[in-house]
């Protein structure tokens, strides 16, 4: 009976083989699909030069169970023929980009089985997705166009790898990722703090659920000072962690800058005209 070990890799069955015997010429390797009804069954003669021969044969149905079947032939005489039942990995997870839609706590995309992509045929029992601070999300799969995901409960304003994988029984597939970025909730209570002829001071809350340790190479605010009873568009402003300044011609215009966090309880700005 021949010595052989089965691997699981994506898309296919790693077959090892060891040589027990200088007389063995080759050996037929076959391949039953024990899920799919009148599945047609798979042979394969491989040649047994070396003392270990690695074989990779492909699935037709990833995600499927499979009786692995090895004969050894020497002098066109069979051996006694060894089996090995093999859960295959079922089929990965593709996402698709953009994200259907965001909130500062939620985020919906899509997903397809990689099999609907790169027609392959695959078969597995759900989707599963996860990422820091939930628990796994759990999706049934549709076998006629993509499923729409939505996971709650996220850190608002931060970034989120979300990994995805599918199973089949205790199999797993492969893992992919979908790297996310949440918007901030909205700042809160704005309230001028001092005005001068040629500028004004203002201060506001931070949002709520804001990171503190956010880099504020990344991570600012945007704040633009309109005067009413116009849609005039916004001048262009000099960046500065505080203040931007512009033309005096550009005063009838609406001013807009970059404000970084200052680490407190209230964030600040100023908007400075020049004279």
């Amino acid at each position: 009976m021949p010595n052989f070990v089965v691997q699981n890799l994506p898309g296919k069955l790693m077959l090892q083989l060891q040589r027990q015997s200088n007389t063995t010429k080759y050996y037929r390797v076959k391949l039953l699909n024990l899920d799919v009804k009148d599945a047609p069954g798979r042979e394969i003669i491989i040649l047994s030069d070396p003392l270990v021969v690695n074989h990779s044969i492909a699935v037709d149905y990833e995600g499927a169970t499979y009786e692995v079947r090895v004969t050894a032939v020497a002098f066109d005489l069979p051996s006694e023929a060894g089996s090995q039942i093999v859960h295959s990995l079922p089929p990965p997870v593709t996402f698709y980009w953009p994200p259907t839609d965001s909130t500062p706590t939620s985020i919906s995309f899509a997903v397809s089985d990689d099999w609907k992509v790169h027609k392959h045929r695959g078969i597995f029992t759900r989707f599963v997705f996860t990422t820091d601070g939930i628990p796994p999300v759990y999706v049934l799969p549709n076998r006629y166009d993509r499923r729409v995901v939505e996971l709650t409960g996220l850190s608002t304003g931060t970034n989120h790898e979300i990994l995805g994988w599918t199973e089949q029984g205790d199999v797993q597939s492969e893992k992919r990722s979908l790297t996310v970025q949440l918007q901030p909730n909205n700042v809160a209570v704005i309230k001028v703090t001092n005005t001068t002829r040629n500028s004004i001071n203002f201060a506001w809350e931070p949002p709520q659920g804001m990171i503190e340790e956010l880099s504020v190479d990344r991570h600012w605010y945007n704040v633009t000072a309109r005067p009413r009873m116009t849609d005039s568009p916004a001048c262009s402003a000099l960046r500065s962690p505080q203040y931007t300044q512009c033309h005096p011609a550009m005063l009838s215009l609406a001013k807009s800058f970059k404000a970084f966090e200052n680490g407190g309880n209230q964030d600040f700005g100023i908007l400075r005209f020049l004279s």
